[in-house]
């Protein structure tokens, strides 16, 4: 549980967070007398549904926290609000949102922070599913690297060797391995083994030198990736339908098998420094 806490005209407001898989739920209270003044319940930012008694008026408050903490993690968020000052002036009720709504931007770093924490944990099962994804296309896929540039999960280079003329297309279908073992997973680069895959630069080279868009681009729309990510968002584009819903993208570095032969790296003559540097040696 999330607790944040703050003091005003000597009473504590406090909200308490609960999070479950797929729902938050908080619970804020505060005042002098504690109760059930509102309940809200939002998902992804828009409302299902807000019960309001007569005579209070804690809707507003729990209204604008549903919405914003659904909106912020994709997720259902159902708030139950009561705050009670007796014979509050304007300027109190002003000052009682005013902390609510600092004690909003807090809960929201503290939530981030511990979904973070068990993102980590998760790295975990992440490396189980790289070592079967390896262990499914023994002697072809060689090596995955999930590339810092993508936090570890948005991201991975996969070096895919092709030994005979049957292996072509394999090196896609390792790809589509890929994302089912890492659902958070956006882009997939596809490399051969002269190309370095922990080698951003290299992938890049493999990129500029091996890679046709309109031949070696594979689009797969519509799927969910990872809410966290701002262009997975409606506001982005009109076809996204949700938030978290990304188009996943396989980029297809590989030479063709049977032109291997005309994309052999450079090789340099082997030199011997000490003829230029003999003070080193």
């Amino acid at each position: 549980m999330i607790q944040v806490t703050r003091s005003l005209y000597g009473f504590t407001i406090t909200a308490c967070v609960t999070l479950f898989p797929q729902d938050i739920h908080v619970l804020l209270t505060g005042g002098q007398l504690a109760h059930t003044g509102a309940v809200s319940m939002c998902r992804a930012g828009i409302a299902e549904g807000a019960i309001q008694p007569e005579g209070h008026r804690e809707r507003a408050l729990t209204d604008r926290w549903a919405k914003a903490l659904s909106r912020q993690f994709n997720c259902r968020a159902t708030v139950v609000g009561g705050v009670h000052y007796d014979n509050a002036r304007p300027d109190q009720i002003a000052a009682i949102v005013s902390v609510t709504e600092d004690m909003l931007v807090e809960t929201i770093r503290c939530i981030g922070q511990r979904k973070r924490r068990i993102n980590k944990m998760n790295k975990v099962n992440d490396l189980r599913s790289a070592l079967a994804l390896l262990e499914s296309l023994p002697g072809k896929l060689l090596n995955v690297y999930c590339a810092s540039s993508g936090g570890g999960k948005y991201i991975a280079v996969l070096q895919f060797k092709k030994s005979v003329p049957s292996d072509e297309g394999r090196q896609r279908q390792a790809a589509l391995l890929a994302f089912s073992a890492f659902a958070e997973l956006k882009h997939v680069f596809l490399v051969d083994e002269d190309v370095d895959c922990f080698d951003m630069k290299d992938v890049l080279w493999a990129m500029t030198t091996r890679f046709q868009a309109d031949k070696d681009l594979i689009c797969i729309p519509g799927v969910q990736c990872h809410p966290l990510d701002p262009s997975n968002q409606p506001e982005y584009a009109a076809g996204i339908r949700a938030r978290g819903v990304a188009c996943k993208a396989i980029f297809d570095c590989t030479v063709p098998f049977d032109q291997k032969h005309r994309f052999e790296r450079a090789k340099f003559m082997d030199v011997d420094p000490a003829h230029w540097v003999p003070e080193l040696f």
